[in-house]
């Protein structure tokens, strides 16, 4: 039981890092493919229009999915198999939750509006949107 408590502790800590680290990255000219795939979702929400009636998506894939296996690769070598799977499941279910969260940021009259911790999380991401520099991870508010 242990090994799960400590697998789920630090799998966490690592995605709310990677989180952070990767989308600063991604705004980053030298991360190549990464940075082109996501400065078309700044041109979609640009500061003067950081939201929409619809989620809009104009990029093919999902660019972060790459980093993503990069992750389950490393943890293939490093975790027993029982814990690997389990990684693997906490690292899945926290992008899909991140995605569709930042999805919802970006969408007026969301169903999440009526949660305060929603506002600031949007609020944050949005600022994001009009100083590119800072506010990076979008689950974690300031």
């Amino acid at each position: 039981m242990i090994d799960y408590l400590a697998t789920f502790f630090l799998t966490g800590i690592g995605l709310l890092l990677s989180e952070n680290l990767i989308h600063r990255y991604a705004h980053n000219p030298l991360s190549g493919d990464l940075y082109r795939w996501h400065r078309i979702h700044h041109v979609i929400y640009p500061p003067s229009r950081p939201m929409s009636q619809e989620y809009i998506n104009k990029t093919k894939g999902n660019v972060f999915v790459q980093y993503y296996l990069i992750a389950f690769g490393y943890l293939w070598f490093f975790l027993p198999h029982h814990l690997f799977f389990f990684s693997t499941f906490q690292i899945t279910f926290y992008g899909y939750l991140v995605n569709r969260l930042h999805q919802e940021i970006h969408t007026l009259d969301s169903p999440l509006e009526r949660f305060k911790w929603f506002h600031i999380l949007r609020s944050n991401h949005i600022q994001h949107h009009i100083e590119d520099s800072k506010l990076y991870s979008i689950s974690v508010p300031r």
